[in-house]
């Protein structure tokens, strides 16, 4: 929230604080960088850009979605950066633009720089207020919100943020102080607790971890305790850039976290805090001791942001599970990938042997927890896929899906992972029962209808999570036209095989060594057909298309040095087309 009776604090360009409802923001002429090249700063007022009254206007901020793009952007463009202050970009970005724009709520000329944006999407009416301090950057201030949003499912473009420094007049601010004007205590305390109540919702932005500056500041003090104090009538919630909430948590495992908090908040005072005028100090600490009195102020705010940081530390120790089995999922997967299955086993059974420890997990955990629990498995499965142990893997995939089945998680992308693994381990990896290694088992017709039925579920989860134009799809079409090449339905294949390449070429991913699977099982699928037909001109053809198909697989296989195994399996059927001869004198290899 920071008070729109704003506090600058330190700094050459200390200014006091909006100290009426009629405050806006000041303006100068935006400087180039911030108006486009064609156009021409005009001479003359100019109204704000949408018909508002006075009264709405007082309520207009700016939506999470703004602040995190085009704010940040504007910021850049005047030549300077995510890092720099809220004292930094007075002048050049909050001022200048609204220069020539006439205040909607005094008639005067100059404006709130919230008074010149436009667009439902980047300002509406405040959802919340903003607590925090000009010495804020504005990446912290923007990853915050763009961070707490995220995690409580927000829309962006729809939450609105009320902060003082382009919401209050800061010209109408420079005015009063130039004056030497202040603002009798009454008032002062009106619009104050109008601003809190108001909007009745609070964000109050703490940094950093170990000494938070909104502790030093009187008004980021008073604006908190005026939110604990309405109890239910306004929703406070703190929190703290993404940056500062990593460096807490670890110093949880690696140092004195929170003794170095709470040694902090023993220290702070509504007595000791400062605003950037003297005045404005006088007035707090009135209101303050007319109140509950200082004592009690204190030990109010000190109570609630002990709970608050202890509530941070327990959140961070029910994650560590999570991260824990996350961290099993993703090394064991990268382990196997690189060939050392026995240790990439191992890693995964160590993460299985810690699942008891997620039983008391948060509600958005215990929903990670069903993915991850499917990914092990998933990992697990293909683990004995690779080894040859399909039996075995086909036993990991349907233990994977019976506890996702428990965990009520069937229809998480997990399980579309775990349906199209078992698929593969009941038909294999070979398009043509001709070329099948020696020993290894043929499918049968009721594995193979029993994998494309799979391969259908997957499919369906695919679609629900709108996944379906993804890597996960591309490589689900392909394994189809596996299992309609099994059973020789060429058409019902080559459908599966178009589908697949369709939605690589979406992805722009054509030239991945992942699309050499797709082509080795779609060159497959050709030379399967060209030994069942009895044209020969057909059949050559077909046998054209296999050779074509397999060179460029394992062009794309060696470009990148993956996979030598399936060059070899390339360059094998290669090796039998030439053997076999070709009547197309163009497959001439």
């Amino acid at each position: 929230m920071l008070s729109w009776l704003y506090d600058q604090e330190s700094g050459d360009s200390t200014c006091s604080m909006a100290l009426s409802p009629t405050a806006t923001v000041m303006v100068g002429n935006p400087p180039a960088s911030l108006t486009p090249s064609a156009q021409v700063v005009p001479q003359g007022p100019v109204m704000p850009p949408a018909p508002v009254t006075p009264q709405e206007s007082e309520q207009r901020a700016l939506s999470i979605h703004y602040i995190a793009g085009e704010f940040v952007r504007q910021v850049e463009s005047a030549g300077l950066s995510r890092i720099s202050t809220v004292h930094d970009i007075e002048d050049r970005v909050i001022r200048g633009p609204s220069a020539r724009t006439i205040c909607p709520r005094d008639g005067r000329m100059g404006a709130a720089y919230v008074d010149v944006v436009r667009g439902n999407d980047n300002v509406g009416q405040a959802t919340h207020m903003l607590s925090y301090t000009w010495r804020y950057s504005v990446a912290e201030i923007a990853e915050s919100l763009t961070e707490w949003s995220a995690r409580a499912g927000h829309d962006p473009r729809r939450f609105y943020v009320w902060m003082c420094c382009v919401c209050v007049n800061q010209h109408r601010v420079k005015e009063k102080q130039q004056k030497g004007e202040s603002v009798p205590f009454d008032e002062f305390k009106q619009v104050f607790e109008g601003r809190v109540k108001g909007i009745g919702k609070v964000i109050a932005l703490m940094m950093p971890w170990h000494a938070p500056a909104f502790l030093t500041r009187s008004w980021c003090m008073l604006e908190m305790h005026t939110a604990i104090g309405l109890g239910d009538s306004c929703e406070l919630t703190i929190v703290m850039p993404p940056n500062e909430e990593d460096a807490f948590t670890f110093s949880l495992i690696h140092s004195d976290g929170l003794e170095r908090v709470y040694k902090t908040l023993q220290g702070a005072s509504i007595e000791q805090a400062r605003a950037s005028m003297a005045e404005d100090d006088v007035n707090i600490l009135r209101l303050v001791k007319e109140g509950q009195g200082v004592k009690m102020f204190d030990e109010q705010l000190k109570k609630h942001l002990q709970g608050w940081f202890l509530h941070v530390a327990n959140d961070h120790v029910r994650s560590l599970p999570m991260k824990l089995l996350t961290a099993c999922s993703k090394v064991g997967k990268m382990t196997s990938d690189l060939g050392d299955l026995d240790h990439a086993s191992t890693i995964l059974t160590f993460g299985w042997s810690n699942m008891s420890m997620t039983s008391f997990l948060s509600d958005k955990d215990a929903q990670k927890k069903v993915e991850v629990t499917g990914d092990l498995w998933h990992e697990q499965g293909w683990i004995n896929h690779k080894r040859g142990h399909r039996k075995s893997a086909i036993k990991d995939y349907e233990e994977g899906l019976n506890q996702m089945a428990a965990l009520d998680g069937l229809h998480n992308m997990s399980a579309a992972r775990l349906y199209r693994g078992r698929a593969r381990a009941l038909v294999g990896d070979e398009p043509d029962q001709a070329f099948l290694a020696t020993g290894e088992a043929v499918p049968s017709d009721e594995d193979i209808q029993m994998a494309i039925s799979d391969y259908i579920a997957s499919l369906e989860i695919l679609r629900e999570q709108e996944k379906v134009e993804t890597e996960d799809g591309a490589k689900l079409f392909n394994n189809l036209g596996l299992a309609h090449t099994l059973r020789s339905d060429f058409e019902a294949a080559l459908a599966a095989f178009g589908r697949a390449g369709e939605i690589r070429e979406g992805q722009g991913s054509t030239q991945d060594p992942g699309n050499a699977r797709r082509l080795y099982n779609l060159a497959s699928m050709h030379l399967k057909r060209s030994n069942r037909c009895s044209e020969s001109a057909e059949a050559a053809g077909y046998s054209h298309e296999a050779v074509l198909l397999f060179r460029e697989a394992v062009r794309l296989l060696q470009a990148a040095s993956v996979e030598p195994e399936l060059v070899e399996k390339c360059n094998r059927k290669l090796e039998w087309i030439r053997e076999h001869g070709v009547s197309d004198p163009v497959v001439a290899i």
